[in-house]
C-alpha cells in the first residue's frame, strides 16, 4: 500500500512542526518513515502484537499534540492506532529528536560535572595553552551533544559517525587528547562512549581550539642572521621593529652558529644578510644596504608565513631520536627498544615504556598506509620530541595484522606542544604519497628525512 506522502507530511507538520524546528532532513524523513510503516500495518491488519522496544514518555507539553496526530492519521487512512503501535511512534520520534526529550535532573548534574573534569583534563593535555575549560560555548555544546548521546543509547540507537576516520586522520592531536581522556574518566562515571561518540566529541574540541588560535595575537617569531657584526644586526632589528608589528626577534646570529639557535630556541623564520642553503625553515634573504625598499618586501613574507608549506614542525626532532632501518619482530618488542634508546639518552623516565604501551591498549594508533604514530597517557618531558623509526621489514601493529614500516613515537611536553599541529599538517598529504613514504623509509639520516618529510 502507497500511503500518500502530502497527507503524512502535512499532518505531522500541522501537531509537531513547533516541536522539532531543529532536527535534521535525515531523521525528519526517519520519522516519517516509521509513521508510514506504522499507517501500513495497521491498514494491513498487521500491527505490532507486543512492545519490543523500550517504553518512552513523551514530554508532557507535547502529549496534547501527539493524540491529536494520531486521531488525525486515524481519520485519514481509516485505521485504528493500537497502544503498541503508539508506544512505538514515541519511540522513533523521541530517537530521532533527542533534543525535546527532557534529561533526567540526576543525570544532567552527572553530565555537568563529567564535562567539567573531561575539559580540565583535555586542558591539561595541552598544558592549559587554550583553556577550554572556561569556554562557555564549549561547555554549552558539550552538554548538549553528550545528553544526546546518552538519550540515543537509551533508545538503543548506535548512531554511525560517518567521518570518524577523517576526524581521525585531520584532527589526530585533538582526537588523541579526547580519547585519552574520555578513557581516564571511564572508572569514574557510568557513561560508556563508542570511538563514534568520541568522534563527535573531538569536533567540538577542535572547532574550541581553532576559535583559541584565531583569537590568539600571532607574533612571528624572526632570528635575524648578519655575517658583518652586532652593529649590522641592531641596525636591522631597530628597522624592523620600528616598522613591523607583531615580530619578536628571537636572537642575533652568525652564519656559523644560526643551526645552534634554531635547536635551542622557537623560530618561525630568518631574515638574513647572507644566503643561507637548504634552510629547513622559512628564510629570506634582504639587502641591508637598501633596508628602506626591503622593509615591504619583509612585510609580505611575514604575512604570507603561515601560509609556508615547511611550517616549523622540525623542532620536533633530535638526531638521537632518529632510529633508521631496525629489524624488528613485533610492536612491542619495536617500542621497547625505542623506549630503552630514549630513557638512556635522559628525554624520558623508566616508566615511559609502561605509558606507551598502556596506551596502545586503550585505542589503535595505526595510521594508514604503513605508518603509526604512538605516544604516552603522560607529559612525560618538558619539552615535546618525536622519536622516528624506519623498519626494514613491515611489523605488525594491530590484530588485523595491519603492518608497519615507519613509526613516531611522540613525547609529549609543555613547550612546543603546539608545533605538533605543524607536524601533522605536513603527515596528511604523506600518507597517500607512496613515493613520499618509500623516501622518508629508506632515509638514513634526520636531515635527509626532514628535507624529504618538509618537502611538500
Amino acid at each position: 500500500m502507497v500511503v500518500i506522502r502530502g497527507a503524512l507530511n502535512y499532518i505531522f507538520d500541522y501537531y509537531f512542526g513547533n516541536f522539532i524546528t531543529e532536527i535534521t532532513d535525515f531523521k525528519r524523513k526517519n520519522i516519517l518513515f516509521h509513521i508510514a510503516l506504522c499507517i501500513s500495518r495497521c491498514k494491513s491488519n498487521y500491527s505490532l502484537k507486543l512492545d519490543t522496544i523500550n517504553k518512552v514518555a513523551l514530554p508532557d507539553t507535547m502529549i496534547d499534540n501527539f493524540e491529536k496526530m494520531l486521531k488525525a492519521y486515524e481519520d485519514e487512512f481509516d485505521i485504528l492506532i493500537p497502544k503498541t503501535e503508539r508506544n512505538y511512534l514515541a519511540y522513533h520520534i523521541l530517537g530521532n529528536a533527542v533534543e525535546i526529550w527532557a534529561t533526567p535532573s540526576k543525570r544532567e548534574l552527572q553530565v555537568e560535572q563529567y564535562v567539567t573534569i573531561l575539559l580540565k583534563n583535555i586542558d591539561d593535555f595541552f598544558h592549559n595553552k587554550f583553556e577550554l575549560s572556561k569556554d562557555t560555548l564549549l561547555i554549552s555544546d558539550m552538554l548538549w551533544h553528550i545528553n544526546a548521546i546518552l538519550k540515543l543509547k537509551y533508545f538503543q540507537r548506535m548512531e554511525k559517525n560517518p567521518i570518524l576516520n577523517d576526524i581521525k586522520t585531520n584532527y589526530p592531536l585533538s582526537y588523541e587528547a579526547t580519547s585519552t581522556c574520555v578513557s581516564i574518566l571511564g572508572e569514574k562515571f557510568p557513561f560508556e562512549f563508542t570511538p563514534d561518540d568520541i568522534g563527535y566529541i573531538t569536533l567540538h574540541i577542535e572547532a574550541a581550539i581553532k576559535r583559541k588560535q584565531v583569537s590568539f595575537s600571532k607574533r612571528k617569531r624572526i632570528l635575524l642572521v648578519c655575517g658583518s657584526g652586532n652593529a649590522t644586526s641592531r641596525i636591522l632589528q631597530a628597522e624592523l621593529e620600528t616598522n613591523i608589528l607583531n615580530i619578536e626577534i628571537v636572537d642575533k646570529s652568525s652564519l656559523k652558529n644560526y643551526q645552534h639557535i634554531l635547536l635551542t630556541k622557537p623560530v618561525d623564520c630568518i631574515i638574513s644578510t647572507l644566503p643561507i642553503i637548504d634552510s629547513i625553515v622559512p628564510t629570506l634573504i634582504v639587502d641591508i644596504s637598501n633596508i628602506n625598499k626591503e622593509i615591504q618586501i619583509i612585510s609580505d613574507f611575514l604575512a604570507n608565513l603561515d601560509y609556508h608549506p615547511t611550517k616549523k614542525s622540525w623542532h620536533l626532532f633530535d638526531k638521537q631520536l632518529f632510529f633508521p632501518n631496525l629489524h624488528m619482530y613485533s610492536k612491542f618488542e619495536a617500542i621497547k627498544y625505542v623506549c630503552d634508546n630514549l630513557e638512556q639518552d635522559g628525554f624520558v623516565s623508566d616508566n615511559f615504556y609502561d605509558d606507551v604501551i598502556a596506551r596502545e591498549n586503550i585505542a589503535e594508533t595505526y595510521i594508514r598506509n604503513g605508518i603509526a604514530i604512538s605516544n604516552p597517557l603522560d607529559f612525560p618531558s618538558p619539552v615535546t620530541k618525536i622519536a622516528i623509526a624506519t623498519f626494514n621489514t613491515p611489523i605488525n601493529w594491530s590484530n588485523t595484522r595491519k603492518q608497519v614500516k615507519l613509526l613516531f613515537l611522540i613525547i609529549p611536553g609543555e613547550k612546543y606542544i603546539d608545533e605538533l599541529d605543524y607536524f601533522f599538517d605536513l603527515l596528511l598529504p604523506i600518507l597517500d604519497n607512496k613515493q613520499k613514504r618509500q623516501q622518508l623509509q629508506k632515509a638514513t639520516n634526520l636531515l635527509s628525512f626532514i628535507n624529504h618529510f618538509e618537502k611538500i
